[in-house]
C-alpha cells in the first residue's frame, strides 16, 4: 500500500487536517485585526484600490506591498464570511496544498518514502505553526506555493515553458511576499546543475565547471533573465505604490534594534540570529510570536557562541553551493543548501535592516531545505540501520505532531497569544504592551496597566504604552494622570498624533481653550487630513467663541467629507445663530444626501423646515430621521404624525402614530397624547 501513488498524498492531507483542526476555532490575533478584519479593502474589496495601495492600509510608509495576499483575503471573506474560522480554514488548506508540493517536487529525485517523509516533516513542523495559525501569515503560504510551483514546473519542465511558468510564478509570488523573489537565486543553481555534467566522480571538475557555465549561458540565461525580469516588474509596481525599493523609513527600535546600530554589530547580531534560526529547525521548543526589543539581547562583540555558530552556518551553505556548482559533491546538497540560504538570508538583517528583528514565519519556506536534509539522511541511513530509520522516522514525526497541536492552541486569541510570549519572553517589552492591551480588553485595566509599567521597566521611551497608559486612565476618570501620560508619550515621542489629540480634548474639556486650539494644531500639522483631529480643532474653536474660524473649519471638513454628519449638524448650528436659517437647511440637505443613514442630521433638518413652514420637505426628512435606532428618531414618528395631520393627511398621521406607539420605550405621557391624537383622527 506504501508504494501506491496516491498513499502519501492521501496521508498528508489527512494528518494535515488532524493536526491542525484545532486552529480552526482560533479567532483574530494582533496584525489580523488591522490586515484582515478590519481591512477597508477587505471589507468592500476593489481590485484597483487594492493593487494601488500598500499592504497596511493607509500607511505605505511601512514599506509593503502584497497585494494578491490583500485580495485573497477579501475573496475568503466573500466565501467565508468575516468569520475567523474560514480564514484559518483556507491557511490549513494552503499549507496542506504546500506540503503535497514538497512531495511532488522531492519525488523526483528521491523515491516515494523518502519524498512522503519530507512533506510530512514540512507539514509538522513546529516552526511553521505561526505562519498556519497567524492568518496574516497567510502571505508566507502564498509566497511558498508560487516558489514550490515555480521547482515543480522547472523540475518537470521541458525548454523555454519551464522558464516562462517559473517566471510567472515568482512574479505572483512577489505579489504575495516580497522574499519570493530569492527563488530567482534557487532556479539558478537548479538550472546550473541540471545542466553540468559534472558529477562527485570527475577527475576533471573544472573543466565540467567550465563547461556548464557554457550550456547554462546557451540553455537557460534568456530564462533566467526571463525570471529576474519578473521581479523587476514587481518592484516597478512596489515603488509606484510605496515609494521605495526597500523599505521607506527606519524600523523603530523596539521592533527592530539592529536598524539602530553600526553595520559591524547588525553583522554580529544578523549572525546570532541565524543560528537561533538554524537551531530552532534542530529544536523547535520556546517558541515566540516576538522576538523585538530584550526579548534577544544586543550583541556587541564577536566571540560569542551565537555568532560564531551563525558564521559556521554561513559557510557551510556557501561550501555546500559552491562544492556542488562545481562538481564536487552531488546536486542534491547544493539544492539543499539553496533553499535554506536563499530565503532565510534576506530576512536575517545580515544584508539590510528589515522590519522586524527575527520571527519565526521567516523560515516557512527554508524548513523545505531542512526537511529534505533530513529525509536525505534517513535516506543515506536507511541501508545499514533500516528499522531504527523507521522508528526515529516515527518519533521525531509524533513529537512534531504534538508539538504543533499545543502550539495551534497558543493563538486563540491575543491574550492566549501573548500570555504565552511572555512565558518565553519575560524580558520582551512589545510582549508585555501586547499583553496589556488584551487583558485591558478583558476590562481588566488594573493587570494592563502592570503589564504597561514592566514595558517602561524594559524600555522606559516606549511611547506607545504611555499612550496607552493615558488612555486607560482617561477611560477611569483619572484625567491628571492621563494627561500626566500623553505628556509622557510626546516626550519620547513628539509626533505622536494620537497623544496630542487626547490632550487637546481634555485641556477643551477643562476649558483651557488655546492650549487645546494648540494641541490640536500640532496634530493638524503631523496629520492634515485626519477628520477626528479636524473635527475636535473646530468643536474647541467653537466653544472658545471663535465663530468664524469654526465655521471655516467645518466647511473645509464638510468639503473633502460631505458625508461627515457631526460637522454639518454644528455647522448648522453656527448658521442658526447667525440667522442663515437657509445656509443651514443647505448644509444638513447636504449631508443627509451624501449619508443616508445621517438619522440625526434629518431630524434636525426636518425641525428646521418645519419651522420655515416647508411642511412637504420637513415630512420627508422626518422620514428618513425616522430609520434611526434613537430615541430621537423614533419621536421623529410623533412628530411627522402630528404634521400630517395637521396638513390633512389622516390616514398617513395615523400610521406613524402608531408605529410610534409600537417603538416607544420612553414616557408614558407622549404615548397617551399619541393615543388621543389616533382617538381624534378616528373621530375625524
Amino acid at each position: 500500500m506504501i508504494q501506491s501513488k496516491w498513499f502519501f498524498p492521501v496521508l498528508i492531507i489527512l494528518i494535515g487536517t488532524g493536526i491542525y483542526a484545532n486552529s480552526l476555532q482560533n479567532g483574530f490575533t494582533f496584525d489580523d485585526w488591522p490586515l484582515v478584519a478590519n481591512n477597508p479593502l477587505v471589507m468592500q474589496p476593489d481590485i484597483g484600490a487594492i493593487f494601488s495601495s500598500a499592504y497596511w492600509p493607509d500607511r505605505p510608509e511601512l514599506g509593503l506591498y502584497r497585494p494578491l495576499t490583500t485580495l485573497s483575503y477579501a475573496i475568503n471573506r466573500l466565501v467565508f464570511g468575516e468569520g475567523a474560522w474560514g480564514f484559518h480554514l483556507v491557511n490549513m488548506a494552503l499549507h496542506i496544498l504546500n506540503a503535497l508540493l514538497v512531495f511532488v517536487a522531492v519525488h523526483k529525485v528521491v523515491e516515494r518514502p523518502i519524498a512522503g517523509l519530507c512533506a510530512l516533516l514540512f507539514l509538522l513542523h513546529p516552526l511553521q505553526t505561526e505562519a498556519v495559525n497567524s492568518i496574516v501569515g497567510r502571505a508566507e503560504l502564498l509566497a511558498a506555493f508560487w516558489m514550490l510551483i515555480a521547482w515543480v514546473s522547472f523540475v518537470f519542465g521541458a525548454g523555454r515553458w519551464r522558464w516562462v511558468l517559473a517566471a510567472l510564478a515568482i512574479f505572483l509570488g512577489c505579489l504575495c511576499k516580497e522574499h519570493a523573489a530569492t527563488m530567482v537565486g534557487i532556479l539558478g543553481v537548479v538550472a546550473f546543475l541540471k545542466v553540468s555534467r559534472v558529477h562527485l566522480e570527475s577527475r576533471d571538475s573544472y573543466a565540467g565547471f567550465i563547461e556548464g557555465i557554457s550550456r547554462f549561458y546557451k540553455e537557460h540565461l534568456a530564462g533566467f533573465f526571463m525570471c529576474v525580469g519578473a521581479v523587476c516588474l514587481c518592484l516597478w509596481m512596489r515603488y509606484a505604490v510605496v515609494g521605495a525599493l526597500l523599505l521607506p523609513r527606519t524600523p523603530t527600535f523596539i521592533d527592530n534594534p539592529l536598524a539602530h546600530v553600526d553595520d559591524w554589530e547588525r553583522w554580529l547580531n544578523a549572525l546570532s540570529i541565524i543560528w537561533r534560526y538554524g537551531f530552532l529547525m534542530l529544536w523547535p521548543v520556546g517558541l515566540s510570536a516576538d522576538y523585538s526589543f530584550q526579548a534577544i539581547p544586543i550583541i556587541s562583540t564577536l566571540w560569542t557562541g551565537s555568532v560564531l555558530a551563525g558564521f559556521c552556518i554561513v559557510l557551510l551553505l556557501t561550501y555546500f553551493i559552491i562544492r556542488a556548482i562545481r562538481g564536487n559533491s552531488p546536486a542534491i546538497w547544493g539544492v539543499i543548501a539553496s533553499w535554506l540560504a536563499f530565503p532565510a538570508l534576506p530576512v536575517s538583517n545580515l544584508w539590510f535592516p528589515i522590519g522586524t528583528v527575527m520571527a519565526e514565519r521567516f523560515m516557512y519556506v527554508p524548513v523545505v531545505g531542512y526537511c529534505v536534509f533530513c529525509g536525505l539522511i534517513f535516506f543515506l541511513m536507511r541501508s545499514r540501520w533500516p528499522q531504527g530509520v523507521i522508528a526515529v522516522a516515527c518519533i521525531l514525526l509524533t513529537v512534531y505532531g504534538m508539538n504543533t497541536v499545543q502550539r495551534n492552541g497558543d493563538w486563540q486569541n491575543d491574550f492566549t497569544l501573548f500570555s504565552s510570549v511572555v512565558r518565553v519572553a519575560p524580558e520582551s517589552a512589545k510582549a508585555h504592551f501586547n499583553l496589556g492591551n488584551a487583558v485591558r480588553d478583558r476590562g481588566d485595566a488594573q493587570v494592563a496597566l502592570t503589564h504597561y509599567r514592566k514595558a517602561l521597566w524594559i524600555y522606559p521611551s516606549y511611547a506607545e504604552v504611555y499612550y496607552n497608559i493615558g488612555v486607560v486612565e482617561q477611560t477611569r476618570g483619572q484625567v491628571s494622570k492621563a494627561f500626566k501620560a500623553y505628556q509622557n508619550t510626546l516626550t519620547s515621542d513628539s509626533t505622536h498624533v494620537n497623544a496630542w489629540t487626547n490632550m487637546g480634548i481634555i485641556l477643551s474639556q477643562q476649558g483651557a481653550y488655546p492650549k487645546a486650539v494648540d494641541a490640536f494644531e500640532m496634530a493638524l500639522v503631523l496629520k492634515p487630513r485626519r477628520r477626528d483631529v479636524r473635527f475636535n480643532y473646530a468643536l474647541t474653536l467653537e466653544k472658545s467663541g471663535r465663530l468664524d474660524e469654526a465655521l471655516t473649519a467645518y466647511t473645509a471638513i464638510l468639503s473633502d467629507e460631505p458625508g461627515y454628519e457631526d460637522a454639518a449638524i454644528h455647522l448648522a448650528d453656527l448658521y442658526v445663530q447667525q440667522s442663515k436659517t437657509e445656509q443651514a437647511i443647505l448644509t444638513l440637505q447636504g449631508v443627509v444626501n451624501a449619508d443616508g443613514q445621517a438619522y440625526q442630521a434629518a431630524l434636525n433638518l426636518a425641525a428646521l423646515l418645519e419651522r420655515e413652514t416647508r411642511f412637504e420637505e420637513a415630512l420627508d426628512a422626518f422620514q428618513i430621521g425616522a430609520n434611526g435606532d434613537s430615541e430621537r428618531s423614533v419621536l421623529a414618528l410623533f412628530a411627522a404624525g402630528r404634521l400630517y395631520g395637521r396638513l390633512g393627511k389622516f390616514e398617513d398621521a395615523k400610521r406613524a402614530l402608531n408605529t410610534f406607539l409600537e417603538r416607544w420605550n420612553g414616557d408614558n405621557a407622549l404615548a397617551h397624547r399619541a393615543e388621543q391624537m389616533l382617538r381624534q383622527l378616528n373621530i375625524d
